[in-house]
């Protein structure tokens, strides 16, 4: 469900800031990186849950992702402020 709202919401919203010049690559480029996430994360994950346990794993990615929200957060209150 996730994925299936993402992909074509990113798509457009990167359509919309990108000139026309450039748009397939744009495009062509967040679905190399979107596919390419999804094909290592579980190689990387594995690492983590071998050595630490999946418990621990899924609490340390929980927290990295609460952190990012937080700063993402932080950092477009400040861009309204400034725009």
């Amino acid at each position: 469900l996730g994925f299936g709202l993402v992909m074509p919401n990113c798509n457009l919203w990167l359509m919309e800031l990108s000139s026309i010049r450039i748009r397939g690559r744009i495009i062509g480029g967040f679905t190399a990186i979107m596919f390419s996430g999804q094909f290592i994360s579980p190689l990387v994950a594995d690492i983590f849950v071998e050595k630490f346990g999946f418990g621990a794993t899924f609490i340390s990615v929980s927290v990295i992702m609460v952190v990012l929200i937080f700063c993402l957060v932080i950092l477009r209150v400040w861009y309204n402020k400034r725009h």
